[in-house]
């Protein structure tokens, strides 16, 4: 009687000549690698998609922000709900602002940037945040008013990096200096973002 495999899962062979049963050809298997890999690009580019370019990595037409700015490239920029999220995170959900967005670019430089209702406003909300800083409890120094680009702008440290802020119009500007190359960064900024 010829011998056969009656084990679940698998296949039965009649016996060779030599009365040895064949082993099956195994399946071609996908590596794991790329099962991994596909379960994890597969969601992040769904949500790309789906953010519609909420981040924008390194273009020179990534919304109002500065391709270059100092000779440091543009390496990111958060625009619309994730920006304004990030925003009122940083001031305890109370800093009103219409739309606003966050560039990051080399060396730990950033420029955070928002659209108050109207240009009173706009002063209120940065006269706010100096009278808050000056008060402690925060990482920065009291701000100090100094003159950039011809406008009335606060400067405060972290204690490692230098930061200025003001409003021009409707705009209100927050800019993290980089350690080195700071002051051409400042000024390109503020010139910029008037």
């Amino acid at each position: 009687m010829p011998s056969t495999s009656d084990q679940p899962g698998l296949p039965r062979h009649a016996p060779g000549t030599d009365g040895h049963v064949p082993e099956a050809a195994p399946k071609a298997k996908r590596p794991a690698l790329v099962w991994y890999v596909l379960a994890l690009v597969v969601p992040i580019a769904v949500s790309l998609v789906i953010a519609g370019g909420v981040v924008s990595r390194g273009s020179p037409k990534a919304g109002p922000a500065p391709a270059e700015l100092g000779g440091l490239k543009l390496l990111r920029v958060q625009a619309g709900d994730q920006a304004m999220s990030a925003v009122a995170g940083m001031h305890s959900g109370t800093f009103e602002l219409a739309e606003a967005w966050i560039a990051s670019y080399e060396a730990d430089a950033t420029v955070w940037a928002g659209q108050a209702e109207d240009e009173s406003k706009a002063r209120q909300l940065v006269r706010a945040m100096a009278a808050a800083i000056g008060r402690g409890g925060s990482p920065f120094s009291p701000p100090r008013e100094t003159q950039l680009a011809g406008m009335p702008v606060y400067a405060t440290s972290d204690g490692g990096q230098q930061h200025y802020f003001y409003a021009s119009g409707r705009l209100v500007v927050w800019i993290a200096a980089p350690a080195s190359g700071g002051t051409v960064f400042v000024q390109e900024a503020t010139s910029a973002l008037r």
